[in-house]
């Protein structure tokens, strides 16, 4: 992290609240589960706000759980229309709020 971050911020530490101007918090309190500078990216403990070691990677390979572990970033994660399988995958059956489903190749999204 570079010389202009706070000194908590510089050392991965941080304080519920007092800190959520470097490393803003969600709007029910917690920390972000993701933070990053420039391309480089970390996983966050959600409640210390803490950097979690050895989750450091460029901001376009992953994205991270609230639980703090990185998550291959697959076609799935990468859009919000369809939902995601704990593995990455794509649903076989992808239903909209009114009900009407569709069946898609779990790896891809492509509608059968």
């Amino acid at each position: 992290l570079d010389d202009e971050c706070p000194p908590r911020v510089r050392s991965g530490r941080f304080t519920r609240r007092d800190d959520c101007a470097a490393l803003p918090c969600t709007d029910d309190g917690e920390f972000p589960t993701m933070h990053c500078v420039g391309n480089a990216c970390y996983c966050v403990n959600i409640e210390t706000g803490l950097l979690i070691e050895d989750t450091r990677g460029p901001r376009d390979a992953f994205i991270c759980n609230r639980e703090g572990e990185r998550l291959r970033l697959t076609p799935c994660r990468r859009q919000s229309v369809f939902s995601c399988d704990s593995r990455g995958n794509f649903h076989a059956l992808q239903c909209d709020d009114s009900g009407e489903c569709v069946c898609v190749f779990v790896d891809t999204g492509f509608v059968r």
